[in-house]
């Protein structure tokens, strides 16, 4: 087989072609009527020809001489025979399938919506019931925990389990230092010239060869610009005040550390809440049970005593 110039066969039925694979996996071109599953396996022009049907002999005729008269087609054929036919191998198929029905499975229970390397580690099924997202920060919580990723090209994924959050916090976080060193620096310049004399001359010629380098001449004073640069400072922590300003919910657990959601996530914290509740509902109904049973088999020797006695 290996040995084979071409592979001829004008089928007037066929379901697959694994014919045509044995001799496509040898890197031998096929010519072929077409029908049936050789009309995918082997693509016209590209592993082989595809002839006007199982009665065209002519046309097969003709696509031989095409193939012997041409060896650079030939060859091209048969490199690209072979790569198809190792598509079909076992291994590959087994690959393929296992690929699919686990693609259809974390479709189904949403494991798709997690990172893939969250999907890779998790052995036993889950089902992500909800998801949430907001900016970079995505969340996704099954019936176990809840999934956190931040970032998008750069990434991190924290799962946390329900029974590790002990609490949920509601917070505002004001960056306060930003907006006081602001006030300090713009406190400072402004009374710049009061301290002016103590302060080294130097550094003051530094500072406004510094000015003078991005500022275009003629445009501005230095002196109106020295004048109103302590708004600089303060301005800019105001911003950065305003800008960090968040409100939002932090979750404490003993053996996790703080994790802050800001307060677009306000219906995770509700999902969390509705998991805890029903994890301490299923606690207790199962401290319950253990109860009975054991209340049950301690009150069965007495009983048993007490026909012994009776007797």
């Amino acid at each position: 087989m290996q040995n084979s110039f071409l592979n001829i066969i004008l089928s007037k039925m066929e379901a697959l072609g694994l014919t045509q694979l044995e001799f496509m996996f040898e890197g031998v071109p096929v010519i072929t009527s077409g029908v049936g599953g050789q009309s995918w396996i082997v693509r016209d022009g590209e592993e082989g020809i595809h002839v006007k049907g199982p009665n065209d002999v002519e046309g097969a005729a003709n696509a031989i001489l095409r193939l012997a008269s041409d060896e650079t087609k030939w060859s091209k054929f048969s490199d690209n025979a072979r790569q198809r036919a190792n598509q079909y191998t076992l291994t590959n198929l087994m690959r393929r399938l296992d690929d699919a029905l686990t693609g259809q499975i974390e479709e189904e229970t949403g494991l798709s919506k997690l990172p893939f390397e969250v999907r890779s580690t998790i052995s036993q099924p889950e089902y992500v019931i909800q998801t949430w997202s907001h900016g970079t920060i995505k969340v996704a919580a099954t019936e176990r925990r809840i999934f956190i990723q931040r970032g998008r090209l750069s990434r991190t994924t924290l799962e946390v389990p329900y029974s590790s959050i002990r609490s949920i916090e509601h917070v505002r976080k004001l960056h306060w230092k930003s907006l006081l060193v602001g006030g300090l620096l713009s406190l400072l310049l402004f009374i710049q010239h009061y301290i002016s004399p103590i302060i080294s001359r130097g550094l003051i010629s530094s500072f406004e060869y510094f000015i003078v380098r991005f500022v275009p001449a003629g445009t501005v004073g230095l002196e109106a610009i020295i004048r109103v640069l302590w708004v600089v400072p303060v301005s800019i922590g105001a911003i950065a005040f305003l800008v960090g300003m968040r409100k939002g919910f932090a979750f404490h657990g003993a053996s996790i550390n703080t994790i802050f959601l800001p307060s677009a996530f306000g219906k995770t914290v509700q999902y969390v809440r509705e998991m805890q509740n029903r994890l301490v509902t299923d606690d207790n109904s199962g401290a319950e049970e253990a109860t009975e049973m054991g209340e049950a088999q301690g009150s069965q020797p007495s009983s048993e005593q007490g026909t012994e006695s009776s007797r």
